[in-house]
Protein backbone atom coordinates (compact mmCIF):
# COMPACT_ATOMS: atom_id res chain seq x y z
CA UNK A 1 0.00 0.00 0.00
CA UNK A 2 2.70 2.51 0.97
CA UNK A 3 4.51 1.73 -2.84
CA UNK A 4 1.31 2.27 -4.44
CA UNK A 5 0.80 6.03 -2.28
CA UNK A 6 3.99 6.85 -2.89
CA UNK A 7 3.72 6.12 -6.65
CA UNK A 8 0.36 7.79 -7.56
CA UNK A 9 1.71 10.95 -7.49
CA UNK A 10 3.87 10.25 -9.89
CA UNK A 11 1.17 8.99 -12.20
CA UNK A 12 -0.65 12.18 -11.95
CA UNK A 13 2.48 14.15 -13.23
CA UNK A 14 3.64 11.32 -15.64
CA UNK A 15 0.63 11.51 -17.76
CA UNK A 16 1.05 15.31 -19.68
CA UNK A 17 4.62 14.12 -19.99
CA UNK A 18 3.41 10.27 -21.50
CA UNK A 19 1.02 12.05 -23.67
CA UNK A 20 2.94 14.27 -25.11
CA UNK A 21 5.94 11.59 -26.46
CA UNK A 22 2.95 9.42 -27.31
CA UNK A 23 2.44 10.51 -31.01
CA UNK A 24 6.47 10.17 -31.98
CA UNK A 25 7.10 6.79 -30.39
CA UNK A 26 3.74 5.62 -31.89
CA UNK A 27 4.81 7.15 -35.56
CA UNK A 28 8.40 5.58 -34.48
CA UNK A 29 7.15 2.34 -34.18
CA UNK A 30 4.66 1.94 -37.17
CA UNK A 31 6.91 3.15 -39.37
CA UNK A 32 9.78 0.56 -38.57
CA UNK A 33 7.18 -2.20 -37.77
CA UNK A 34 6.82 -3.62 -41.29
CA UNK A 35 11.14 -3.49 -41.58
CA UNK A 36 12.61 -6.78 -41.21
CA UNK A 37 15.72 -5.82 -39.07
CA UNK A 38 18.88 -8.21 -39.25
CA UNK A 39 19.67 -8.23 -35.44
CA UNK A 40 18.88 -5.74 -32.01
CA UNK A 41 21.80 -3.67 -32.84
CA UNK A 42 20.60 -2.91 -35.92
CA UNK A 43 16.16 -2.60 -35.23
CA UNK A 44 17.82 0.14 -32.22
CA UNK A 45 19.90 2.07 -35.03
CA UNK A 46 16.99 2.56 -37.45
CA UNK A 47 14.41 3.25 -34.34
CA UNK A 48 17.04 6.05 -33.78
CA UNK A 49 17.69 7.30 -37.02
CA UNK A 50 14.08 7.47 -38.21
CA UNK A 51 12.83 8.86 -34.47
CA UNK A 52 15.32 11.65 -34.28
CA UNK A 53 13.08 13.74 -37.69
CA UNK A 54 9.92 12.54 -36.31
CA UNK A 55 10.63 13.99 -32.96
CA UNK A 56 12.05 17.03 -34.39
CA UNK A 57 9.14 17.50 -36.22
CA UNK A 58 6.69 16.81 -33.28
CA UNK A 59 8.34 19.51 -30.99
CA UNK A 60 8.51 21.87 -33.74
CA UNK A 61 4.41 21.45 -34.43
CA UNK A 62 4.17 21.25 -30.66
CA UNK A 63 6.27 24.36 -30.26
CA UNK A 64 4.08 26.20 -32.95
CA UNK A 65 0.83 25.21 -31.33
CA UNK A 66 1.86 26.22 -27.94
CA UNK A 67 3.32 29.44 -29.27
CA UNK A 68 -0.27 30.15 -31.09
CA UNK A 69 -2.30 29.53 -28.08
CA UNK A 70 0.06 31.16 -25.63
CA UNK A 71 2.89 33.09 -25.43
CA UNK A 72 6.05 32.26 -26.79
CA UNK A 73 8.46 31.89 -23.69
CA UNK A 74 5.18 28.84 -22.80
CA UNK A 75 6.27 27.14 -25.53
CA UNK A 76 10.03 27.53 -25.25
CA UNK A 77 9.49 26.48 -21.91
CA UNK A 78 7.36 23.58 -22.53
CA UNK A 79 9.78 22.32 -25.55
CA UNK A 80 12.95 22.58 -23.27
CA UNK A 81 11.52 20.83 -20.25
CA UNK A 82 10.25 17.96 -22.31
CA UNK A 83 13.36 15.90 -23.45
CA UNK A 84 14.03 15.44 -19.63
CA UNK A 85 10.97 15.31 -18.52
CA UNK A 86 9.96 12.43 -21.08
CA UNK A 87 12.93 10.19 -19.71
CA UNK A 88 11.84 10.76 -16.47
CA UNK A 89 8.30 9.78 -17.46
CA UNK A 90 9.60 6.40 -19.00
CA UNK A 91 11.56 5.28 -15.97
CA UNK A 92 8.63 6.09 -13.55
CA UNK A 93 6.56 3.63 -15.88
CA UNK A 94 9.16 1.16 -15.63
CA UNK A 95 8.70 1.26 -12.03
CA UNK A 96 5.05 1.05 -12.13
CA UNK A 97 4.66 -1.50 -14.83
CA UNK A 98 7.55 -3.73 -12.48
CA UNK A 99 4.93 -2.48 -9.33
CA UNK A 100 2.13 -3.58 -10.79
CA UNK A 101 3.31 -7.18 -12.35
CA UNK A 102 4.40 -7.59 -8.30
CA UNK A 103 1.24 -6.73 -7.19
CA UNK A 104 0.04 -9.16 -9.37
CA UNK A 105 1.99 -11.71 -8.06
CA UNK A 106 0.58 -11.37 -4.53
CA UNK A 107 -2.33 -11.02 -4.87
CA UNK A 108 -2.17 -14.33 -6.99
CA UNK A 109 -0.67 -15.52 -3.76
CA UNK A 110 -3.23 -14.46 -1.13
CA UNK A 111 -5.71 -16.83 -3.25
CA UNK A 112 -2.89 -20.09 -3.01
CA UNK A 113 -2.10 -20.01 0.12
CA UNK A 114 -0.60 -23.85 -0.26
CA UNK A 115 2.28 -22.76 -3.02
CA UNK A 116 2.68 -19.44 -0.66
CA UNK A 117 3.50 -21.98 2.07
CA UNK A 118 5.68 -24.90 -0.36
CA UNK A 119 7.39 -21.15 -1.22
CA UNK A 120 8.41 -19.96 2.50
CA UNK A 121 9.40 -23.53 3.13
CA UNK A 122 11.74 -23.67 -0.23
CA UNK A 123 13.01 -20.65 0.79
CA UNK A 124 14.08 -21.49 4.45
CA UNK A 125 15.55 -24.72 3.16
CA UNK A 126 17.83 -22.58 0.42
CA UNK A 127 18.40 -20.06 3.16
CA UNK A 128 19.72 -23.00 5.40
CA UNK A 129 22.07 -24.22 2.74
CA UNK A 130 23.86 -20.99 2.25
CA UNK A 131 24.42 -20.44 5.58
CA UNK A 132 25.99 -24.26 5.29
CA UNK A 133 27.93 -23.16 2.85
CA UNK A 134 28.75 -19.17 4.32
CA UNK A 135 30.16 -21.48 7.13
CA UNK A 136 32.18 -23.96 5.25
CA UNK A 137 33.71 -20.81 3.11
CA UNK A 138 34.80 -18.87 6.94
CA UNK A 139 36.60 -22.28 7.99
CA UNK A 140 38.13 -22.98 4.70
CA UNK A 141 42.41 -21.56 5.43
CA UNK A 142 43.24 -18.32 4.13
CA UNK A 143 45.85 -18.01 1.97
CA UNK A 144 48.84 -15.22 3.42
CA UNK A 145 48.80 -12.07 1.34
CA UNK A 146 51.76 -11.69 -1.23
CA UNK A 147 53.80 -9.30 -0.55
CA UNK A 148 54.06 -6.89 -3.66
Amino acid sequence: MREFLRLLPGLIRAWPRLIHHLVPFALTRLMLRRQEASGLTWQATLRLLWSLPIYTAWYALVWWGLARWSQAWVAWLWVALMPPAGIMAWHYCQRAAETARLWGQEVRMLFHPEELRRLRSEQADVREKLLALAEGYRALPRPEPHPA
